[in-house]
């Protein structure tokens, strides 16, 4: 059992964190992460340089941290609201996403703004790609599968850093058409690997002659999708 004394010390802990963490978003915010400084970080977040080196080794390992932490969170949405298999209806996971990233609107903003947003863009197409074909239980080997995935999951990516980046509020879309877009998105997708799967299931069952009958074969026997 914890003593009063360990308790004290992690919540001290975690007050220090979330206070380097929300300096740091609000300078990323403002500069590049190349020009924040440790020294700026400590005095903004009224801490000694020294507490900072507890916790973390430099801007870079902070940096790292929130973005570890963002798509930890994002893998945690994917794996409680994916609908599950036979279920086309992606509108709940599209509601968590997008209430997710407008709870933590500044820091989405400063992540795909920084200076660094070709790096957490990378990571967040990638992760959601990934969560989805293996929701999908889709193989690594699909083409087809796979390119829609990306394809999509940039789609959807591009969709939201619009909105975030959007500052007239009159020409932003919103927060339900955002869901709705998000939602018909990865429905689309869902629907692809769909037929992607059925297009494998004909080629497995249905293998090209290759001995001498092949001639006699009619192309047209074939289903247009294999041809």
């Amino acid at each position: 059992m914890p003593s009063e004394n360990n308790t004290k010390s992690d919540r001290r802990t975690l007050k220090t964190k979330r206070a380097l963490k929300k300096t740091f978003i609000e300078l990323l915010d403002q500069k590049p992460i190349d020009k924040i400084t440790v020294a700026e970080l400590a005095e903004k977040s009224d801490i000694g340089r020294g507490t900072f080196y507890i916790h973390y080794q430099d801007v870079y390992d902070l940096y790292d941290t929130i973005v570890s932490d963002t798509l930890s969170d994002l893998i945690q949405i994917f794996d409680k609201t994916y609908p599950p298999k036979g279920s086309d209806n992606f509108h709940d996971l599209s509601k968590q996403l997008v209430s997710y990233i407008v709870e933590r609107k500044q820091i989405f903003t400063a992540l795909t703004t920084g200076g660094t947003d070709t790096d957490v863009l990378s990571q967040l197409n990638r992760l959601m790609a990934y969560k989805v074909l293996e929701s999908e239980d889709i193989s690594s080997d699909d083409y087809l599968a796979n390119t829609a995935a990306h394809f999509a999951s940039h789609a959807m990516l591009g969709v939201i850093v619009e909105w975030l980046q959007e500052e007239d509020d009159s020409k932003k879309i919103t927060l339900h058409q955002l869901v709705n877009l998000i939602a018909i998105d990865v429905s689309v997708l869902h629907k692809v690997n769909l037929k992607s799967k059925r297009i494998n299931n004909l080629k497995n069952q249905l293998q090209r002659p290759t001995n001498g009958d092949a001639d006699a074969m009619e192309d047209e026997t074939w289903p247009e999708e294999l041809k």
